[in-house]
């Protein structure tokens, strides 16, 4: 039966699901404490092997640890979406799911990226456009020349600004802009599918898509809360604890500013994934209870 008093399209509360996954790990340490450090750990030794083998020129070894890295961060999050929405509660390695839940999050997360795939080409394609129109041959060939370097940007906006056509280059900038708006929110619309595909949802792109209708902005306001806002913070504090281990204090500090960078990574992995099942745990029940 329906329940006449149900609301049928309730609101995220954004900063209390935000709140409530960035404590996640804090509430639940007894229960998370070794398979989070164990995940650090792991992250560290990726941040190692891969720093090794891109040093020896071996370009296959790092996207094999990356590979390795993402199925690793997978049956994790797996654990956290079935601890939150099930309450399993699994100590040790044991919460590290490696099952049918785990392949089917394999899954839907590769077809969700093939999809990206496709979005980031329609951000990307109108600033090149924008680049190869708006400059002359000569000052295109002469940066196009130049090695990757972190001023190639400047260069070009300087090429822009001195030989090439503005309004016509901000006119495709701002159509890549919407493009990546666009792509948010179809992200937004298709980041549920994650829990889903956790709890054994054959269909959880659709079921996704369907949860997220009129919720795509504040899903993607607690993506940012949770995750993407805490790992920047992280980011620029370790600004400075780069810069001390590689020129001021001596080079043990390199592991603290590795361990800083893994620490903050698997924090924001535990906080992101809290933040989707919290979210996915209102609207479906929403879905159950209207049934």
């Amino acid at each position: 039966m329906t329940d006449s008093t149900f609301d049928a399209h309730p609101k995220l509360p954004v900063f209390a699901i935000a709140k409530q996954s960035l404590c996640f790990l804090a509430m639940q340490w007894r229960l998370m404490a070794l398979p989070f450090i164990a995940l650090v750990l792991f992250n560290l030794l990726t941040m190692h092997l891969t720093f090794r083998y891109t040093m020896a020129m071996n370009p296959l070894m790092p996207q094999v640890i990356s590979i390795a890295l993402l199925l690793v961060e997978a049956s994790f999050i797996v654990g956290v979406h079935r601890t939150i929405l099930l309450d399993e509660r699994r100590t040790g390695i044991t919460f590290y799911r490696a099952d049918s839940n785990w392949l089917r999050y394999i899954v839907t997360g590769f077809l969700i990226g093939l999809i990206f795939v496709g979005l980031a080409a329609l951000c990307i394609i109108p600033l090149e456009i924008g680049v190869f129109i708006s400059l002359p041959r000569d000052v295109l060939d002469q940066v196009m020349r130049m090695p990757p370097r972190p001023d190639m940007l400047s260069a070009l906006s300087a090429g822009i600004l001195d030989h090439g056509h503005t309004g016509l280059f901000a006119a495709l900038a701002v159509l890549g802009l919407v493009f990546f708006a666009i792509a948010l929110f179809i992200g937004a619309r298709l980041s549920l599918a994650f829990p889903a595909a956790a709890l054994g949802q054959s269909k959880s792109i659709g079921l996704s898509w369907h949860l997220a209708r009129g919720r795509a902005w504040r899903l993607c306001a607690i993506c940012l809360l949770s995750a993407w806002l805490p790992l920047m913070l992280a980011s620029l504090l370790q600004i400075p604890i780069d810069y001390l281990a590689l020129y001021v204090a001596p080079p043990r500090l390199i592991i603290i500013a590795e361990s800083w960078g893994a620490l903050a990574h698997a924090f924001c992995v535990v906080s992101w994934a809290a933040g989707l099942s919290l979210s996915y745990q209102i609207l479906s029940g929403n879905i159950r209870r209207s049934a």
